[in-house]
C-alpha cells in the first residue's frame, strides 16, 4: 500500500469514529431525556438535553424538548428563547410555532398597558395623493419585556427631556398597500411574520380605505435613558 495513502487513512479514522460516537451519544441522550419527560422526571430530562446542547448547541430536537420541559414545569419565560432558536434553525417546525405562541400567552395573559409615545397614520391613494393623516397616543402593548426589547431594537431618532427625566425616542415604520376596499380601525405589531401574536395593538379612527391605498404607520416610542 502507498505509504502516504496509508497515513491519510490512518489519521482520518479517529475523526470518523469521533463523529460516529457523537451522533450515537446524542441519540442515546435524546431518548433518555424523552423517557424522563414521559415519567415527569423533568430535572433529569433537562440534564440529558443540556448534555446534548454541550455537544451540539444547535441540536433542534434538544432545544425543542428542553423548551417543552421548561413549559411543563411552568417556566414559560425560560422556554421562549429555546422555541425561538428552534424556529431560527428550522422555520418550518410548525409545532414549535404553536408552543411559542402558547408560552407567550402564558407569560402575558394578554395583559395590555399604555405605551408612552405617539402613532402617526398616513394614507395615500394609488396616485400618491394624501387621503388621511392622524395622530394618536392611545397605544396599547403587552406588559412584558418582549415589547421593551422590541422597542429598544428600533432606531433612536432623538433624546428629549420630559418631567425632569431623559428619554430616547425610538421610531419604527410599517407600510401596507391595501388590495381591497375596507375600513381600518386598528393596527397590530405581530411577534413575527409567521407568528401573528399581537405585541402592540392600537385602535384609531375608522378609516375608509380603497384598493391600492398605501397606509404608513410611524411609531415614536419613549424609552427612559439610564
Amino acid at each position: 500500500m502507498n505509504l502516504a495513502l496509508f497515513a491519510l487513512s490512518f489519521f482520518a479514522l479517529p475523526v470518523i469514529f469521533a463523529y460516529g460516537d457523537s451522533g450515537t451519544e446524542i441519540d442515546k441522550l435524546l431518548e433518555q431525556g424523552k423517557d424522563y419527560f414521559g415519567k415527569a422526571e423533568y430535572d433529569n430530562a433537562i440534564l440529558q438535553f443540556d448534555q446534548i446542547l454541550k455537544i451540539d448547541p444547535n441540536n433542534v430536537d434538544a432545544l425543542y424538548y428542553k423548551g417543552n420541559t421548561l413549559s411543563q414545569t411552568g417556566k414559560f419565560d425560560e422556554a421562549i428563547p429555546y422555541y425561538e432558536k428552534v424556529l431560527a434553525l428550522d422555520p418550518h417546525k410548525f409545532i414549535a410555532q404553536l408552543k411559542l405562541q402558547e408560552a407567550l400567552l402564558k407569560v402575558t395573559s394578554y395583559r395590555f398597558d399604555a405605551l408612552d409615545g405617539m402613532l402617526e397614520v398616513t394614507v395615500h391613494d394609488s396616485h400618491g395623493g394624501l387621503v388621511i393623516f392622524l395622530r394618536t397616543t392611545e397605544i396599547k402593548a403587552l406588559k412584558h419585556k418582549i415589547v421593551e426589547d422590541l422597542v429598544d431594537s428600533w432606531p433612536t431618532t432623538e433624546l428629549i427631556n420630559q418631567n425632569g427625566k431623559r428619554f430616547a425616542v425610538h421610531q419604527q415604520e410599517y407600510v401596507q398597500v391595501v388590495d381591497y376596499d375596507t375600513i381600518f380601525g386598528i393596527h397590530k405589531i405581530p411577534y413575527s411574520e409567521k407568528i401573528d401574536f399581537p405585541l402592540v395593538s392600537t385602535w384609531h379612527y375608522q378609516l375608509p380605505i380603497e384598493k391600492g391605498d398605501e397606509i404608513r404607520y410611524v411609531y415614536s416610542i419613549l424609552r427612559p435613558v439610564s
